[in-house]
């Protein structure tokens, strides 16, 4: 991403917080939302299943009081001790059948009342909210406004009265009248059906008893005489009644009475005959009989027997129900579900497709059995599945729940197994899901719009910062930025043009430095290193100066004389900066030079020597181009000098001083037109020296003793550039130098 510019990045970014947010918000709502429809999914679910626990106790809740009551019976103790199988299956006819009849016949005939009202309160629910909307049509209120709400003295009229009052006949009759037509027709069929469908309200058992023909039947032996109600045998009464030893042997209570049904019964007992004996409370378990391809489940009561005067247990009274599949069939019709029971590996339903409780029975064998566990045996709890799971019925999701019938018992448990639609849920998973994704699309692009404009604002002044910072680059130190804020790029922008004004007075003042001193004296002098005082160290110093000058000027207008020192001035300075010498001072007509002021450099008489020799050069080629005679003269001497600046704390100059200095200029006075004098050390540390013609020794001013004197031949001379890199001056480019060689070699043709 390097490449990219900061449009593109910042563009980049704040799609990225805006997909970011989104993908949580995408998150955190559909969790949200399936935590609420999870919620809303058991409370609906345990509401459907309300009546399951109602016909349980129904079933078992009587079952296992009577069991209690006739196991504690002396005679029944007596005779499970006796082993007495003919005595206990008397005394059980005898005295729990009548008990258990009258019992199960009157819970059974409230559960069907209960049913039955189900079932009515179901269908008018159902009819009247299809009648409630066509009731607003016919009342004038098209639009679905709210009606207007009676006071409580106030008796409703027309349709929405009678359906307030959910007096169906008036409303159906009072839509009979006066319709025509499509709506006509609809309510005329509907009032057919609700005339077909009791509205009675639920009544006791003992008023419903006469009204159920599987539970009782009515006779009347006399012609016109009083009927008289005579009772059958409850449908909810046991099958199986066996009576189990101490030691697990099952009791025979009649002859033939283990045969079919009963026989398979047995086999399931003696399959689990060590946990029935092991028992010491009274529980409730399931078996899956089989008999000639026909499978039945069972509900078993199991009852420990205790012996006469003593705690000892001495067998075990059990008995077996069919399981009434009531529940299944209400819970089917009134919320839509499809139930079934799941015991010891194997499904057991009515309502769930056969195709759909392959996948259900691998998925239940993962998971039932350790996924719960209520706290008592009449605890009913649906499973806490993080994920749950979906079967298709009919090409619609349904989600399992499970929830036990016999929990905590030591005996087979069974579980109901329900589906229940979850196509809604899904359905609203998705339009939630679409709709927040159409909104973080339309943000996105709005982002995208906005962040475009931010990006706009943003880079343009910083555009425009980065041309002015090339051009500052380039040396125009006059450009400046607009400020058009005050917010950081506005601070930015003030502080480059504060930062180009700085630039600019700094190289004003090079410019000024390098004008009236050397550029090395310039660049301490602005990194504020210049203070009184200077290093001693060993360097060259070099004198020139133009012979006979003063009779050359004579006759010269002053003008004449300024153009001539600078035209002679300029052209021996760059020679001095190709050499990495110091122009110390011009004194009138005479320069001075100062080689190793910097640091100590073993090269400096070399460069002196070679720099004298290409100043003589560099006149004689200016004398070619100008016409005129002028001559010079050079002295150069080495030695310990101290270099450094002088003068006072308001006005510095930079000089050097010591013998080496005042010998130089002796030598430059010395010298003869187109000369090159050097003292003794110079010769010998130069290369160039090595070929000098010594001179007479000879006084010089200011020296007490002779000084050795050396005269440097300069017809010779090449120009050679100096080869130590940090002598090279900054300031002379390609084309002088070349021009220099150019002026030697038309030196060289002249000479010859």
């Amino acid at each position: 991403m390097g490449h990219l510019s900061f449009r593109i990045k910042l563009l980049l970014a704040l799609m990225t917080v805006v997909a970011g947010v989104t993908a949580v918000a995408l998150w955190v709502t559909e969790r949200q939302v399936a935590v609420a429809h999870d919620r809303l999914f058991r409370e609906h679910v345990s509401a459907q299943l309300k009546y399951l626990p109602r016909e349980q106790e129904a079933r078992l809740g009587v079952a296992r009081g009577q069991s209690q009551a006739f196991a504690e019976l002396d005679a029944v103790r007596l005779a499970v001790e006796e082993h007495d199988g003919t005595t206990l299956f008397r005394l059980a006819r005898q005295q729990l059948e009548p008990m258990l009849n009258e019992a199960f016949s009157d819970l059974a005939a409230q559960l069907e009342a209960e049913r039955l009202h189900a079932m009515r309160m179901e269908m008018k629910r159902r009819v009247a909210g299809q009648l409630a909307e066509l009731a607003r049509v016919l009342d004038g209120d098209a639009a679905g406004a709210q009606p207007r709400v009676a006071p409580s003295n106030e008796k409703p009229e027309g349709y929405l009265g009678d359906l307030s009052r959910l007096d169906l006949v008036g409303l159906m009759s009072r839509a009979g009248k006066g319709l025509q037509g499509s709506a006509g027709k609809r309510l005329r069929v509907m009032a057919e059906g609700l005339e077909r469908l009791p509205i009675a309200p639920p009544v006791p058992a003992s008023a419903v008893v006469a009204d159920q023909p599987r539970l009782a039947r009515m006779s009347q032996p006399n012609g016109n005489g009083p009927r008289r109600l005579v009772r059958r045998r409850s449908p909810l009464l046991a099958d199986f009644m066996v009576f189990v030893g101490e030691q697990g042997d099952v009791l025979e209570v009649s002859r033939g009475y283990f045969q079919g049904l009963r026989a398979k019964f047995r086999e399931q007992l003696e399959a689990h005959i060590t946990k029935i004996v092991d028992l010491d409370r009274q529980q409730v378990g399931y078996f899956s009989v089989e008999n000639g391809g026909r499978t039945m489940l069972a509900e078993v009561v199991f009852t420990p027997v205790y012996g006469l005067g003593s705690n000892r247990k001495v067998g075990t009274f059990v008995l077996g129900f069919p399981f009434a599949d009531l529940a299944e069939q209400m819970i089917q019709k009134m919320g839509q579900m499809h139930n079934g029971i799941w015991l010891e590996g194997q499904m057991h339903s009515k309502t769930i497709p056969a195709e759909a409780q392959g996948r259900l029975a691998t998925w239940l064998k993962s998971r039932v059995g350790r996924e719960i566990q209520p706290p008592g045996p009449d605890h009913l709890e649906m499973s806490q599945e993080a994920d749950p799971m979906l079967v298709n019925v009919d090409g619609m999701p349904h989600r399992v729940f499970f929830a036990p019938l016999n929990a905590g018992s030591t005996l087979p448990v069974a579980y109901k197994i329900g589906l229940y639609s979850w196509a809604g849920t899904l359905e609203t998973q998705a339009e939630l899901r679409d709709q927040i994704l159409l909104t973080a699309g339309l943000l996105g692009l709005g982002t995208l719009g906005i962040g475009w404009l931010i990006a706009l604002g943003m880079t343009k002044p910083i555009r425009r910062l980065y041309k002015a910072t090339e051009r500052l680059i380039r040396g125009d130190y006059e450009v400046r930025v607009p400020v058009r804020s005050k917010d950081e790029i506005g601070r930015l922008s003030q502080s480059f043009n504060e930062m180009a004004e700085s630039i600019s007075l700094k190289e004003r003042y090079r410019s000024a430095l390098n004008k009236v001193a050397d550029e090395e004296v310039a660049d301490e002098l602005m990194a504020g290193n210049a203070t009184l005082g200077g290093k001693t160290r060993r360097m060259t110093v070099l004198f020139c100066d133009i012979r006979r000058y003063t009779e050359i000027t004579a006759e010269m207008a002053p003008e004449e004389v300024v153009a001539l020192l600078n035209e002679h001035m300029t052209a021996l300075t760059r020679v001095v900066h190709e050499h990495g010498g110091v122009v110390d001072k011009f004194v009138g007509d005479m320069i001075m030079a100062v080689f190793g002021a910097r640091k100590t450099d073993p090269e400096a008489p070399s460069r002196a020597v070679a720099c004298a020799r290409h100043m003589i050069a560099e006149r004689r080629v200016l004398n070619l181009l100008t016409g005129r005679n002028i001559n010079v003269g050079v002295g150069v001497a080495t030695g310990e000098m101290l270099a450094g600046f002088m003068g006072s704390e308001d006005r510095l100059n930079f000089t050097v001083i010591g013998r080496g200095a005042n010998l130089a200029s002796r030598l430059c006075a010395m010298a003869g037109p187109m000369e090159l004098l050097a003292d003794e050390e110079t010769c010998e540390s130069a290369k160039e020296g090595r070929d000098a013609q010594p001179m007479p020794p000879v006084e010089i001013k200011g020296f007490n003793d002779l000084q050795a004197v050396y005269r440097l031949g300069v017809n010779d001379v090449k120009f050679e550039p100096a080869k130590d890199p940090e002598s090279q001056p900054t300031n002379v480019d390609s084309r002088t130098v070349n021009a220099r060689q150019e002026n030697a070699l038309v030196v060289e043709r002249f000479s010859a």
